[in-house]
């Protein structure tokens, strides 16, 4: 009889455990955060943009890793833990979807390719002309910079040097320190108060800088990687995007994954300070 009372406690003690244990374990999933890694020169964008999504998901706590869209992309090949990649080209994500590592890309956003410089001109080849030492994002890493470089091949007049950042946010920065006099930049990071030329070169692109995202297939959080594409894709959203520097996306593009046809070229752009 001592022995059945024993075995009792001992299996009612259990099963207290087994219900501690299951409590913690879904309290770490529900804690889990949403992995999102993020082009260079979308992260301040996504920064500002995060305090509205918490506010329509305060239970979704995101997780943000920057860098240049090459660098994430080989992160992700290698296994790294991300649940949303948000590119700035649409070659990286149609890349991982070709691999089943990524659900359909989605375009949320056109990027814009300025040439912003310490000296004053009518085109952006007058700029470059005028350049000693011209900073640009890596071309093999960062799709701003492969931008930036077919333009660059088109400019004999340049003489100067070219210094090569792993990211368009750190041409930013030695631009901003005076490390150049010159740089290849995205609209997306330049300051309010800029008091420098800045031309939209992007008209001249042979494509428009199509940014697309894509939820990873490993993401263990499918509603909440759900949840932030929709927020991304939203009206409100896009039109906050606008805002900072992006161009405005075409509605088919927010239901497709395909590259989106060339934009026609702009009238021109001219010598401005913001």
């Amino acid at each position: 009889m001592q022995s059945l009372t024993h075995i009792m406690q001992f299996t009612a003690q259990l099963g207290r455990y087994l219900i501690l244990a299951l409590w913690c374990i879904n309290g770490a999933q529900a804690a889990e955060p949403l992995r999102v890694a993020v082009a260079s020169n979308f992260s301040p964008s996504l920064h500002t943009l995060l305090a509205q999504f918490h506010q329509q998901h305060p239970k979704i706590n995101v997780q943000v890793s920057a860098g240049a869209s090459g660098q994430l992309f080989a992160q992700i090949v290698q296994g790294a833990p991300f649940d949303v990649y948000l590119a700035a080209n649409t070659d990286y994500p149609q890349k991982l979807f070709a691999r089943q590592l990524a659900q359909m890309p989605v375009t949320y956003a056109h990027g814009r390719l300025l040439l912003i410089s310490r000296h004053s001109g009518e085109s952006w080849q007058a700029l470059l002309a005028q350049t000693e030492r011209l900073a640009m994002a890596n071309p093999a890493l960062a799709p701003y910079g492969a931008a930036a470089q077919t333009l660059l091949q088109q400019a004999p007049e340049f003489n100067g040097r070219v210094l090569t950042a792993t990211a368009v946010s750190q041409v930013q920065h030695w631009f901003a320190a005076s490390h150049v006099d010159s740089a290849f930049a995205a609209a997306s990071l330049q300051p309010a108060n800029a008091d420098y030329t800045q031309l939209d070169v992007t008209p001249f692109l042979a494509e428009p800088i199509a940014q697309q995202l894509a939820v990873l297939t490993r993401t263990r959080q499918p509603q909440a990687a759900a949840d932030f594409v929709q927020f991304l894709l939203s009206a409100n959203t896009q039109a906050l995007l606008q805002a900072q520097g992006f161009r405005a996306l075409p509605e088919i593009e927010k239901h497709s994954g395909d590259k989106p046809n060339p934009e026609p070229p702009l009238s021109g752009a001219t010598d401005a300070k913001r």
